[in-house]
């Protein structure tokens, strides 16, 4: 049998297998939407934070070193709490 024949094969799987790798795809599946989830209520937070400056006039200027918070950087992540700068 050629390389190739054998390649172009169905791969025949047992039933254990598929059911160990249905498990495996489910934990990784899991795992990743509590990341996303986990990620959200992150954003979630800091988009309330920044309503909270919006209110008290603070929005805009940097929470770390009160400097004013790049234009740029807000249009792209408008609940940036800080500068450029401080954020290396």
């Amino acid at each position: 049998m050629s390389v190739t024949d054998e390649a172009m094969r169905t791969v025949e799987l047992d039933q254990t297998a598929v059911g160990r790798l249905s498990r495996i795809d489910s934990l990784q599946n899991q795992s990743l939407s509590k990341g996303l989830r986990e990620r959200e209520l992150v954003r979630l937070s800091l988009i309330r934070e920044a309503l909270q400056r919006m209110e008290s006039g603070s929005y805009g200027l940097c929470t770390v070193c009160g400097a004013d918070v790049p234009i740029e950087r807000l249009f792209v992540f408008p609940e940036a709490p800080e500068c450029s700068d401080c954020v290396r």
